[in-house]
């Protein structure tokens, strides 16, 4: 989901037709959730509030509240949002590369090479994903222990590449 899609999906005074308050509204939501995202990446997504997001944003705690509801919401928002990010960048950066074999290995190369929060987080997610599906379809296979041994597996892999 892309920053605009967020946009799109708030109530009242952030929607708009493009021109005027509810794209100034998007704007400001827009840089809400890249300081939720620092807030995140400094703090950690259990230990962050919407104080410290209000505080890191200069927004107050009721707008944050009007904007996503909850603080599960806001962080969902804001992984959803750095996960938009980090594939717009990829996509631009793929694009420019006529082989897809090429393409293949930067997309790779560019998600598993030295260690970013944002990415991270994403490929965390994207292994969470990846095994719920299967989870929820009932696969044999996969149990709700093993699905979790095998994402805090992809995660240490992650975080200490060396080991």
């Amino acid at each position: 989901m892309t920053a605009a899609g967020l946009d799109s999906a708030a109530p009242g005074p952030a929607r708009g037709s493009g021109r005027g308050p509810g794209r100034r509204a998007g704007r400001r939501k827009t840089a809400v959730l890249e300081a939720a995202c620092r807030v995140i990446a400094d703090r950690g997504a259990d230990a962050t509030r919407f104080a410290d997001v209000a505080a890191e944003s200069g927004v107050p705690v009721s707008t944050l509240q009007y904007y996503f509801g909850s603080r599960e919401d806001l962080l969902v928002a804001a992984f959803r949002h750095a996960s938009s990010a980090e594939i717009a960048a990829l996509e631009q950066d793929v694009a420019a590369i006529a082989d897809p074999w090429e393409q293949l290995e930067r997309i790779i190369a560019t998600s598993l090479t030295g260690y970013d929060p944002d990415k991270v987080a994403v490929l965390t997610i994207a292994a969470a994903d990846g095994l719920g599906i299967p989870l929820s379809l009932a696969d044999p296979g996969i149990t709700p222990a093993r699905a979790v041994q095998d994402v805090m597996a992809v995660l240490h892999a992650l975080l200490r590449p060396e080991s």
